[in-house]
Order: C-alpha cells, then structure tokens, then sequence
C-alpha cells in the first residue's frame, strides 16, 4: 500500500509541474499611417517609403501635408527571452474612386530582430511603402484605407 501511494505522489506532483500555456496577444500601440499627402502627377509609379528612424523619403509626386507615421505593436504571452518572426501580407488601400494605393515591403524595426523579454513580452515598429498606380487616372480626394495581417511566431 504503501508503494501505490508514494507513485501516486510522485505522478501528483508531476502534474502540477507542467507550466500552463499562455495565450499570446497583440497590441496596436499606434496604428501604421502614411499620413495625408496628394498626388501631384500619377504619370508613373511613385513611393512614400518609411524609414527605420520613424523619417519618410516621399517621390516628387508625394506633396506631404501630415508625415507618416510608424505602427508600434505590442506581443504578450510568449515564452521569455525567446527570438519572434514576423511576417506580413501586401494589401492594396482603397478609397473614393477607382484608384488604390498599394501598400508593399513591410517590416519591422528593429528589422525583424525582435526577442521577447523576461515577461514574454516585445514591442516593435512597422514600417512600409506606399506606391501610386502610375496609370495617369487623378486620385480622388478622401481616405484611403485597408487592412494588413500581421503573423507573429517563436
């Protein structure tokens, strides 16, 4: 009798050792904007292209009024210390009109380097590029709007 209750102890306490899964979690501190612009000439295709540093270099055609601005995430429940990929899809912006905007080459800053800490928890920058058609057809005036899938993984 006594054999059968020190085994049950034992896988007892086994039990209970095994660390519970954490449910991981994503945070839009600040959403991705290329902030508001015109398009002087779409005779060709032109970009508004965010830099590392949070800055922006913009094509001739790009007339910035408001600057762009990076998105800035925050991921919970990873386990810590641990290094993440993150990866993106392209998306096409669309607003009045018949026109869109692509948006293309998103990635992170720190560049795609983003490690969880003791927590299990990081926070990173996104930053992309905005194109023009280049069809010739005149941008309408108005909001211009889409949607990205960010795919975080360890």
């Amino acid at each position: 009798m006594k054999k059968v209750l020190l085994y049950s102890m034992a896988f007892l306490a086994w039990g209970f050792a095994i660390p519970q899964a954490n449910a991981q979690t994503i945070t839009e501190n600040q959403p991705l904007s290329f902030g508001t612009f015109a398009i002087v000439n779409n005779g060709s295709v032109s970009r508004l292209r965010m830099q590392n540093n949070g800055s922006y270099r913009a094509d001739t055609a790009f007339m910035v009024i408001d600057p762009p601005q990076r998105g800035s995430y925050t991921v919970t429940g990873y386990p810590p210390n641990t290094p993440l990929t993150v990866s993106f899809t392209n998306t096409n912006l669309a607003g009045p009109g018949a026109t869109t905007f692509q948006l293309r080459n998103l990635r992170t800053v720190p560049n795609n380097n983003i490690r969880t800490d003791a927590l299990g928890e990081a926070t990173f920058f996104v930053i992309g590029n905005l194109r023009s058609t280049g069809t010739g057809i005149v941008y309408s005036n108005g909001r211009h709007t889409g949607n990205y899938t960010i795919d975080v993984t360890d």
